[in-house]
């Protein structure tokens, strides 16, 4: 039997759960802090943290989990949240780029392909231009043909500096990745084409896009399916109830509705 994967959507109400929302506010750049340290070891690992590292090189989860809970005080269940869903988004950005490298050799090879067709087609009129014997309609053919196969040479050498660049840096095990996006980091350039009057007001949108991402790893053995996270739907208020655990021991629990 296959499984169910429901997506929902909702807005915390700001009266009834003014709790939640402040907490979420304060507790999202820390955990955004803690999930870019986590990315940094699984891809840099091997350099940067060699203690974490097992017998096949690999990060080890559990020798991590344990070395992120030291460093920055949160609770097992809190670390494994963050070190699964980097895992899981670093693989997938494995798998983007072998579909992009993918791609790429094969545009390689259509180039080629139409390389070798137009040089053909080059050399079969070269002795008529050579000996001032071609008519003027082959003279324009000749002339377009050379243009064209000069861009497309172009074209694939760019296509093949890049192949071989990213196939490098994939063997290397380098895979970059800018949080909050590429675009918006870069609109630091130009801040008034992009609506911003300062670098510290656009410093200020950037770091709310980064940091914007709260993940809660649930188990099938647990309450609701989820320790850290809880959502119940109240019938008699028709609403849901939200319940969150947090890392401070003074306050475990924080409540909130959600409509």
């Amino acid at each position: 039997m296959e499984e169910l994967n429901i997506v929902m959507e909702g807005r915390l109400s700001t009266r009834a759960a003014a709790d939640l929302i402040n907490y979420f506010d304060s507790y999202v750049g820390p955990y955004s802090g803690i999930y870019r340290y986590v990315w940094s070891v699984l891809v840099k690992g091997r350099s940067n943290e060699p203690e974490l590292l097992n017998g096949e090189g690999h990060v080890n989860k559990s020798k991590l989990n344990a070395h992120v809970q030291s460093c920055f005080g949160v609770s097992k269940r809190t670390a494994n949240s963050i070190i699964s869903d980097a895992k899981g988004r670093l693989q997938a950005l494995k798998e983007l780029k072998y579909v992009e490298q993918r791609q790429r050799w094969l545009k390689i090879r259509e180039l080629e392909s139409q390389v070798c067709k137009l040089d053909a087609k080059i050399k079969k009129l070269n002795p008529g231009v050579a000996a001032n014997e071609a008519t003027e309609k082959e003279i324009r053919k000749y002339r377009k043909w050379k243009g064209s196969i000069y861009w497309k040479r172009q074209r694939l050498n760019k296509f093949r500096l890049r192949h071989n660049r990213q196939s490098d840096l994939i063997r290397r095990g380098v895979y970059s990745i800018c949080f909050g996006s590429g675009k918006f980091f870069a609109a630091q350039r130009r801040l008034r084409e992009n609506g911003f009057h300062s670098h510290q007001g656009w410093y200020n949108a950037f770091v709310k896009n980064r940091d914007k991402n709260i993940f809660y790893l649930g188990s099938k053995d647990e309450y609701c399916g989820n320790q850290m996270f809880q959502l119940e739907y109240d019938s008699q208020r028709d609403m849901f109830k939200v319940k969150v655990r947090t890392n401070n021991d003074n306050e475990k629990y924080i409540n909130g509705v959600r409509h």
